[in-house]
C-alpha cells in the first residue's frame, strides 16, 4: 500500500437560520477546501448523527462509517465540523489474490476473515525484552512504509500503548534489518470516529466552545455569542488489500532462506510513515474484526 488514494471530505453544519448570512462563507470554502454543508438541528439527535454518519459514510466511498462514542447535540446556535479520510494505496509487491484463505482473529472475540499471505524479504527486528515483532513494508513508489508492531502473543493493546513513545519506535526501526519473512495479515477495512473537543481544548482551543465568549462574527456575520462549536468530528478509514503497483515485475527477484514468522492473528499497531522525513503520516491499531464468531464444539 502506498498513499495512492486518498480521500478527504470536510463538512461543515450550520443551523439553517444562520445559513443565509454565512452563505458566502460556505461557497468561498467549497471552491477552496471542497467544503461540504449539511444542515442539522431539528431538535432530533439520533436523526442527525445518522445523518452525519451517511455523510461520511459517503465520503469515505462507500465504506460503513464507524460509529461514534457519545451523540452529538446540534444545538441552536452551534456549529459542527466534521471531516472524513480515506487512505487506500498498494503495497511494492503483492501478496496475491491466490495467497489469501479464511482463518481466525483472536481479537475481542474469535472471528473468522480472509487472511493474505507472502513471503519475502522485509526490514525486521524482534524486540525480546518487551516481546514485540517490529516489521516495515514498502509501499508503491518508495515514498511511505507501513511499520507493523505485532505483540510476540495473544494479548490487547494496552500494554504496547503504554511502550509507544517516537524515541522507542525510531530505535526498532534503527534495529531493523532486512530479513526473510513469511507474513501473513487480515484483509480489512480499518476505521474510526473521534471527537475532537477534548484534545482541541487541552491544546488551547477554549473559547470556541463556550456559546457567551465564542467569536465567529467573521463567518457568520452575526455578533460575538451567536454562533459556537458545539463538536469538531473526525471519520478515516484505512484498507488493508493484497495488490501492489504496477512495476512490480521490473523489481529485482527477492532471494528468501528460512523465513522467520510474522503472523498477525491477534491485535496489532500500525503506522503509515513519509520515509523521506519519517513523519508519521497515520496511526492505528486493529483490535478486533467483523465477521463469523467461533464457537467452541464439545
Amino acid at each position: 500500500m502506498a498513499p495512492v488514494s486518498t480521500r478527504t471530505r470536510p463538512l461543515l453544519s450550520f443551523p439553517k437560520r444562520l445559513l443565509r448570512s454565512a452563505r458566502q462563507f460556505v461557497k468561498d470554502s467549497q471552491a477552496r477546501f471542497g467544503l461540504q454543508h449539511q444542515p442539522l438541528g431539528k431538535g432530533d439527535s439520533k436523526a442527525d448523527l445518522k445523518r452525519l454518519r451517511s455523510w461520511a459514510k459517503a465520503a469515505l466511498g462507500g465504506l460503513d462509517a464507524a460509529p461514534l462514542a457519545a451523540e452529538i447535540q446540534a444545538k441552536a446556535g452551534s456549529l459542527i465540523l466534521a471531516n472524513a479520510f480515506s487512505f487506500k494505496g498498494l503495497w511494492e509487491r503483492e501478496f496475491g489474490e491466490g495467497s489469501s484463505d479464511l482463518r481466525t482473529f483472536l481479537g475481542k472475540k474469535y472471528t473468522k476473515i480472509m487472511m493474505m499471505h507472502r513471503a519475502g524479504l522485509y526490514r525486521f527486528h524482534e524486540d525480546i525484552q518487551n516481546m514485540v515483532q517490529v516489521l516495515e513494508a514498502p509501499l508503491w513508489g518508495g515514498k511511505a512504509s507501513m511499520v507493523l508492531l505485532l505483540p510476540f502473543h495473544v494479548e490487547d493493546l494496552a500494554r504496547l500503548d503504554k511502550l509507544l513513545t517516537v524515541q522507542l519506535v525510531s530505535k526498532w526501526l534503527e534495529k531493523s534489518s532486512m530479513s526473510s519473512i513469511s507474513i501473513s495479515l487480515p484483509k480489512a477495512n480499518i476505521s474510526s470516529a473521534l471527537s475532537l473537543q477534548e484534545p482541541l481544548a487541552a491544546l488551547g482551543l477554549v473559547d470556541a466552545w463556550d456559546q457567551k465568549v465564542a467569536d465567529f462574527s467573521g463567518v457568520s456575520g452575526k455578533a460575538k455569542g451567536k454562533l459556537h462549536l458545539s463538536a469538531v468530528l473526525q471519520w478515516t478509514s484505512l484498507e488493508l488489500a493484497a495488490q501492489a503497483g504496477p512495476g512490480e515485475d521490473q523489481l529485482e527477484e527477492e532471494e528468501i532462506e528460512k523465513p522467520k514468522m510474522f503472523y498477525a492473528d491477534h491485535p496489532f499497531v500500525f503506522l503509515v510513515r513519509d520515509n523521506a522525513t519519517g513523519a508519521l503520516l497515520l496511526m492505528g491499531a486493529l483490535d478486533h474484526v467483523e465477521g463469523e464468531a467461533v464457537h467452541d464444539e464439545l
